[in-house]
C-alpha cells in the first residue's frame, strides 16, 4: 500500500491537493467542465514513481537499481547524492541476502566509476573484486601480511612532537586500543600517554627548527616503541594489565613495518579503492582492530581531499555490528558527505550502534528480522499507519526486503536484484 498526492479542482477551478490511501488499481479524477476549461485526468498507477519521492528530493547522476517492487514490478533505485544523506544501512538475520545485495551495489558503483573501500570479514569481496569503468581494479590487502600503513602518521611541522596533530592522533589511536582491548579509563589514558611520549622520544625538542625541517626529519613511532614505553609507564604509574590486554595489537604483526614495504597512501585509496580481506585472520580482536584502523586512516586522508559535488568513494562494511562501537564510523558519516563519501553498512542487527550511525543513514534495506529486534527495526521504516511493519518484517522471504531510500516517503517490499545477473546469467545463493 502506497500513498500518492494527486490534484483535484474545486467549483471555482482552484487546485486542491488530496491524498489517496492506497494505489493498486488505476484511479481517475476529473475536474469539472467549465467554459474554456477542458477535462483533465490523472492515472494513479502511472504516477507511482513520482508519488514515492519525498518533498524536495533531488536527482543524482549515480543510480543503483536495487530490485523490483512487489506491488507493481517497478524498479527501485538508490541515488546516493551529496545533496542529501548518501549513506545506506542494510540489516537482517544471516542467510537472507545482505551480502549478495551489498555485492551488487558495489559492482553497480564500480561500473559508474566509484571505487569502494570494503572491510571484508568473510573474504566474499576479496575473492572477486569488481573492475571499475576504465579497467582499474581495487587494491587488495590481506591482513596476514599486515596493514600497509602506520597508525602513527601525523603532521609534526607545527611544533614537532608537541603538535596538536600528533596529540589528536595519539588520542584517536588510544580510543581504538580502548574499545578493541576493553580497557578502562585509566588504562586507555596510559596508552595515550605512552603514544605521546613515543613522539617525544623519537623527535626530541624541535621548537627551534623550521616547519619543513621538522616534518622532513620527523620519525614516527613503531609498534615496538609503543610496547616498550607502555611497559615503562605501567611500572612508573602502577597501572596494571595494560600491556597484557593490548598484546594482540602489539605482538601479532597487525602492521607491516618492514623497511621495504609499499606504504598505502590516502590518495591511492580514494582513486582506486581497497578490499581489506580479514577472513584468514583467526583472531576476532585483530579483525576488529584492522577495520577500525583502516577507517581512521581513510578519515584522516579525507581532509586532504577536495570537496566534491558527487559521490566519489563508498566505504562498505559487511558484518558492521562488529564495529558498532567504533568512534570513527559516526564521524565519517557526519563529515564525509561533503568529500563525496558514501558509507554502506550491513549488519545482523542495530543493537549497540552509535545513534548517529542510524540517524545519518538516509536509505535503509531491511531483510527478515525476528522478534524482538523486529520491533526496533520496524521503527526504522515509514509506512501508512494501517501497515503492521513488525509482523511483515518477520515474514519476509529470502531475497526480499523492505527498502526505503532517501527519496521515498514510504518503504516498499522489494524483490532484490541478484548482483551477478549481468555476468553470464550466473546467480549466487543469498548469504
Amino acid at each position: 500500500r502506497q500513498a500518492e498526492k494527486i490534484v483535484k479542482y474545486d467549483r471555482a477551478g482552484k487546485r486542491v491537493p488530496i491524498r489517496l490511501r492506497s494505489i493498486g488499481r488505476p484511479a481517475v479524477l476529473k475536474k469539472p467542465k467549465r467554459a474554456g476549461i477542458k477535462s483533465d485526468a490523472v492515472s494513479v498507477k502511472t504516477k507511482l514513481n513520482k508519488a514515492m519521492l519525498a518533498p524536495g528530493a533531488a536527482a543524482s547522476d549515480i543510480s543503483v537499481t536495487l530490485g523490483k517492487r512487489q506491488l507493481d514490478g517497478g524498479s527501485v533505485i538508490w541515488r546516493p547524492s551529496v545533496r542529501s544523506s548518501p549513506h545506506l544501512f542494510v540489516v537482517g538475520i544471516p542467510g537472507q541476502g545482505k551480502t549478495v545485495a551489498v555485492d551488487g551495489i558495489v559492482r553497480d558503483l564500480a561500473a559508474q566509476g566509484v571505487p569502494s573501500v570494503v572491510i571484508d570479514f568473510h573474504g566474499t569481496h576479496a575473492a572477486d573484486s569488481p573492475t571499475r569503468a576504465g579497467g582499474a581494479q581495487s587494491l587488495r590487502v590481506n591482513l596476514r601480511e599486515g596493514l600497509p600503513f602506520s597508525p602513527f602518521e601525523a603532521d609534526l611541522s607545527q611544533v614537532g612532537s608537541q603538535s596538536s596533530s600528533a596529540r589528536l592522533n595519539c588520542f584517536g589511536v588510544a580510543e581504538i586500543f580502548g574499545y578493541v582491548c576493553q580497557l578502562g579509563d585509566m588504562q586507555q589514558d596510559l596508552v595515550y600517554q605512552a603514544l605521546c611520549r613515543c613522539y617525544e622520544l623519537q623527535n626530541g625538542d624541535t621548537a627551534g627548527s623550521s616547519a619543513d625541517h621538522r616534518q622532513r626529519n620527523a620519525r614516527m613511532p613503531t609498534i615496538e616503541d609503543v610496547r616498550k614505553t607502555l611497559e615503562d609507564l605501567e611500572s612508573e604509574q602502577n597501572v596494571s594489565n595494560v600491556v597484557a590486554r593490548c598484546r594482540p595489537l602489539l605482538d601479532f604483526g597487525l602492521f607491516n613495518e618492514a623497511d621495504d614495504r609499499q606504504v598505502l597512501t590516502g590518495s591511492e585509496i580514494f582513486s582506486r579503492g581497497l578490499v581489506l580481506d580479514l577472513h584468514e585472520c583467526r583472531s576476532p580482536m585483530l579483525q576488529v582492530a584492522a577495520g577500525a584502523f583502516l577507517l581512521r586512516h581513510v578519515y584522516k586522508a579525507m581532509f586532504g581531499m577536495p570537496k566534491v559535488d558527487r559521490v566519489c568513494l563508498a566505504i562498505v562494511v559487511d558484518e558492521a555490528h562488529l564495529l558498532a562501537k567504533d568512534a570513527t564510523l559516526p564521524r565519517l558519516m557526519k563529515e564525509g558527505r561533503k568529500f563525496g563519501i558514501s558509507v554502506i553498512l550491513a549488519s545482523q542487527g542495530m543493537k549497540d550502534f552509535n545513534p548517529d550511525v542510524i540517524d545519518n543513514s538516509g536509505s535503509r534495506i531491511v531483510f527478515r528480522t525476528n522478534h524482538p529486534a523486529s520491533k526496533k527495526i520496524s521503527e526504522f521504516l515509514s509506512a501508512p499507519k494501517t501497515d503492521d511493519l513488525k509482523q511483515r518484517v518477520e515474514q519476509l522471504a529470502v531475497g526480499t526486503a523492505y527498502v526505503q531510500t532517501s527519496e521515498m516517503q514510504y518503504s516498499a517490499i522489494v524483490d532484490m536484484q541478484p548482483p551477478l545477473a549481468k555476468r553470464n546469467g550466473a546467480v549466487e545463493p543469498p548469504r
